[in-house]
């Protein structure tokens, strides 16, 4: 199970002031797996502000895409 899941390249998505424990990987954004191969890949821009994440068994947070944001979070025990 994952806390929060961003996939085939979400864009302009902005989580703020949540608190992600005990999941398999707290934050997973992933790029398009499923994507003909001539898709161009885009800039996802995706933020996450003061975020506490912890007591992931894999990953606190695990990103594919470029140009996220990531500011002011806690990330321990994972």
């Amino acid at each position: 199970m994952h806390g929060i899941k961003l996939q085939d390249n979400t864009r302009y998505v902005r989580i703020k002031n949540v608190e992600i424990k005990n999941t398999k990987i707290g934050v997973l954004i992933t790029s398009c797996h499923d994507c003909p191969e001539t898709t161009p890949s885009v800039d996802n821009h995706n933020e996450l502000i003061k975020l506490k994440i912890h007591n992931s068994t894999s990953h606190g947070i695990y990103v594919e895409t470029s140009h996220n944001l990531l500011e002011e979070s806690e990330i321990y025990n994972n």
